[in-house]
């Protein structure tokens, strides 16, 4: 939650707070308990989803960044390997593929890195006859095979933990507005039927509908039903 939506939260939660501590007076108008189940479910929903949006990519950028670390640290001699039997076979079009050096695929975007890394290494791959002279065997190619896989699937990973993220915020959205309605068009309005007859309590409501800020201005309610809101009762 951003700090307007945690402010926003704390209201509502307070708001549900004060109906709680009133069931005695609000079971007397029988709409009430409909709308508490629905305020009460929603603020659920929104702590749940919260939780879900903070935890949908927590260590997955860390997790991409060890695998690409052991990639380089595995592919850096097999690209050199590759590019000294390029010079010596006078092959340029493998020379130029296999040249790049280690500061330029640093400064590739990730996604440029891991399809350069995995062109170089198929072709490391084709000639792993001819780098066996370098002490690059099948085996060594293997395992760097294993840790471009592991790489891709991390990097995936972290693409989903993103889209999701993404949804969750939207989903938070939704619910915070649909909160914030649910109290200004039914909860204000209801609570309005009281208003003569259970003062204490309407006063207690409106006094937990105001919204403070971090550093505990408050903003005045916004009923959306016509209504004025007094404003919290004398300490």
């Amino acid at each position: 939650m951003t700090n307007r939506e945690e402010n926003k939260y704390n209201m509502f939660k307070s708001v549900k707070a004060v109906l709680d501590a009133n069931t005695v007076v609000t079971s007397t108008i029988p709409v009430f308990e409909e709308t508490i189940t629905e305020l009460h479910n929603k603020i659920e929903a929104i702590k749940t989803t919260d939780i879900e949006f903070t935890n949908a990519t927590s260590g997955k950028t860390s997790v991409v960044h060890v695998k690409e670390d052991e990639v380089m640290k595995a592919f850096l001699p097999v690209k050199s390997a590759l590019y000294d039997y390029a010079v010596k076979e006078k092959d340029e079009e493998l020379k130029s593929l296999a040249g790049i050096s280690e500061s330029k695929l640093k400064r590739l975007r990730d996604s440029e890195l891991r399809l350069k890394i995995k062109s170089i290494y198929d072709t490391a791959v084709l000639n792993t006859a001819n780098l066996q002279a370098y002490g690059i065997t099948a085996e060594t190619l293997s395992a760097l095979g294993g840790k471009i896989t592991a790489l891709e699937n991390s990097a995936a990973n972290k693409t989903t933990g993103h889209t999701n993220k993404s949804a969750l915020r939207t989903k938070l959205d939704d619910l915070f507005e649909s909160t914030d309605k649910l109290i200004k068009e039914r909860l204000d309005n209801q609570v309005e039927l009281l208003r003569e007859k259970e003062n204490a309590f309407y006063n207690q409501y409106f006094a937990a509908r105001v919204v403070y800020d971090l550093g505990g201005s408050p903003d005045k309610p916004d009923n959306g039903g016509g209504t004025t809101p007094p404003p919290p009762p004398q300490q």
